[in-house]
């Protein structure tokens, strides 16, 4: 969903994030405060068991550029504090994280945005590079320039062209019976005069980026929510007819083109299935599905519907000539998780483990009433005006720090969760992004997780060590605010045994936590 225009988780505050040796942020009244002390050690469990795992924003509407915010270099955390003390003692208890970093994994990154309009001055690409995004959602008019300068530092990225938002929905006021057959349309894209405006859109979108590499087309957004305000109006059956014709004037315009679709609001299968089995029918190929899953209350249930889609749909027989290799789920993260760091690392974590082949982050209003799609802040996660991060980029730049060196972790409360690596962006120190949520109105079931580590002799900066230093780093959520640099990083020792150990982090709902360890 988008507004029309139209790593462990604490309560917004509004307070900015901290510097050099300040306290971490604090948190609204009534919610846990984030971690301002050394982690407590807990011996490792034996025997513990684990569990696996608004307003919508429309096409960007011409001239919604704002003023370009000062430059700033990219941000880095403060230096940690270096530990004096000897190795803790370990202490009993049942682990609700569980990291195993002997376990490694491939893992394709969830990092990925919608719009942003990065080439018209709004936007470091300084601020980008960090997050190294693996998808990206766009369109030609709307964010001219954004595809080429994307895919000149990250060749393999996916772009997601969006047709429709080039052509036009109904809630912008650009549809009736009759009217203009050249830019802005106003005419339903799927009977006379429209039919012939939508073929000529697609003809044209689709030969500007027909040349360039690991760009695919997606024919609509969202075709499922049908009315005047809405991104369509007309029948599934129209919406089926208008992206199926799509595809054609794809092929037709660029042979051996990506197709996607179908883009839901969310994992609305009957309506998948329908436009499969019409596929089926017609002969188009639907090479990835696309849906958008933004359930901030239940972010759980991305994995369950990812996993659903993939056994029922994907790899199902009846679909084989459809040629699906992929699902996206290329809206993720709801309104009220928006610019809530530890929902965003929930996100993450579930994405991963609905086993999503690409994501993107959505985009929603912010305070002010500006369309965080087109206003410079990359979905909300850069303050606009300043050029500066908020909590929510750090979420994302931990996160992307740890992709390539994914191992596996689980969790035995849905509502805690860990996304674990061997390695970080500090030499020698393996990672773990933390966050904690509500799920269904109910609260994470401690305010300080155990977390468990172990197969730390197959990381080999931490072979063989009888001990480890353990940093945590609090990412408080603190909306909108600009949050340049993290505080201080608390340090403590830990004995190790067998190459495993056990620490206790307090976290706050809705923040997110950042572990490192290292030799030193």
């Amino acid at each position: 969903m988008r507004a029309w225009t139209i790593i462990f988780i604490a309560a917004l505050t509004a307070c900015g994030g901290g510097s050099g040796s300040s306290p971490a942020p604090s948190v609204a009244a009534g919610a846990a405060a984030p971690a301002t002390s050394a982690p407590v050690a807990t011996s490792p469990a034996t025997g513990a068991t684990s569990a696996a795992t608004t307003p919508k924003p429309s096409a960007a509407p011409s001239g919604s550029a704002t003023t370009p915010p000062v430059a700033s270099p990219a941000p880095t955390t403060n230096p940690t504090i270096t530990p004096t003390s000897a190795p803790v003692a370990a202490a009993t208890g049942n682990p609700t994280v569980t990291v195993d970093f002997a376990s490694t994994r491939t893992q394709t990154s969830m990092s990925g945005f919608l719009h942003g309009e990065l080439t018209i001055g709004h936007v470091s690409m300084s601020l980008i590079a960090p997050l190294a995004p693996s998808l990206w959602r766009g369109s030609l008019l709307s964010d001219a320039g954004d595809e080429a300068a994307l895919h000149a530092l990250w060749p393999a990225l996916t772009y997601v062209d969006i047709l429709s938002d080039d052509y036009g929905y109904p809630g912008q006021g650009k549809w009736s019976s009759t009217g203009s057959t050249t830019p802005p349309y106003n005419l339903a894209p799927y009977a006379g005069n429209g039919a012939t405006a939508w073929a000529a859109r697609v003809t044209a979108t689709v030969g500007a980026l027909c040349s360039h590499a690991n760009t695919v087309f997606e024919a609509w957004n969202e075709p499922d929510v049908s009315g005047a305000s809405d991104f369509f109006y007309g029948t599934e059956a129209q919406a089926d007819a208008t992206m199926a014709a799509a595809y054609g004037t794809t092929i037709a315009t660029c042979p051996g083109s990506l197709s996607v679709a179908p883009a839901t609001v969310s994992y609305d299968k009957t309506f998948i299935a329908d436009y499969l089995a019409y596929c089926v029918t017609q002969g188009c190929a639907v090479n990835a599905i696309s849906m958008h899953d933004s359930v901030d209350t239940d972010i759980p249930q991305i994995a369950t519907d990812l996993a659903n889609a993939r056994t029922t749909l994907l790899q199902s027989s009846t679909y084989a000539a459809l040629h699906i290799a992929k699902i996206y789920d290329d809206e993720s993260v709801g309104p009220t998780s928006d610019r809530v760091p530890g929902d965003i690392v929930a996100y993450l974590y579930y994405l991963e483990a609905g086993g999503a082949d690409g994501a993107a982050k959505a985009c929603w209003s912010e305070p002010s009433g500006a369309n965080e799609c087109f206003d410079g802040s990359v979905d909300g996660i850069i303050d606009p005006s300043t050029g500066e991060p908020r909590a929510a980029w750090w979420s994302y730049k931990y996160y992307a720090d740890g992709v390539a060196s994914r191992v596996a972790s689980s969790t035995i409360d849905p509502s805690i969760v860990g996304i674990a690596s061997r390695s970080s962006a500090t030499a020698g120190a393996a990672q773990i992004v933390i966050g904690a949520i509500a799920v269904n109105g109910n609260a994470p079931s401690t305010g300080t997780p155990i977390v468990m580590l172990q197969g730390l002799n197959s990381v080999p900066a931490l072979a063989g060590l009888s001990a480890v230093t353990v940093r945590v780093t609090t990412i408080a959520a603190t909306d909108v605010a600009p949050v340049p640099a993290l505080p201080a990083a608390t340090t403590t020792v830990v004995a190790v045994t067998n190459g495993s150990t056990a620490v206790k982090i307090p976290i706050a709902e809705h923040a997110a936590v950042v572990m490192t360890i290292s030799a030193k």
